[in-house]
């Protein structure tokens, strides 16, 4: 189950950047087109409401803005690196208004943080 949690992250931040880049949607219409695709892929494999709610986690990431994530690896990485912060925290806060902004703000800042960083280092 871990394995298509990180799938459907990946697959989320990947799609998020053919919509925005190649199709050239807004922000909001790419995350809202992921995530209906998503949930109702989802739905109709009986996957449960998390893979939906990453895909959500995952598209709020994924609307940074291009300084950020600038090209094919970048959200690819933040879609990983928001599906681990998801598996890791999606038992935390339950019930707490901007659960699922707060795991894609802390997931973009690492990305972020690590990318400064290995700028700086090499």
């Amino acid at each position: 189950m871990v394995g298509l949690t990180l799938i459907t992250g990946i697959g989320t931040g990947i799609a998020m950047y053919f919509l925005r880049m190649k199709l050239y949607l807004n922000e909001v219409r790419a995350s809202a087109w992921t995530v209906l695709l998503v949930g109702l892929i989802s739905k109709h494999l009986d996957l449960g409401a998390d893979h939906a709610l990453l895909a959500a986690c995952v598209s709020y990431a994924a609307m940074s803005d291009e300084v950020i994530l600038k090209d094919f690896k970048s959200y690819a990485l933040v879609g990983l690196l928001t599906s681990i912060t998801f598996l890791i925290f999606k038992d935390t806060l339950e019930g707490i208004g901007g659960r699922l902004g707060v795991f894609a703000f802390i997931s973009t800042l690492i990305y972020t943080a690590v990318k400064r960083m290995r700028d700086k280092l090499w």
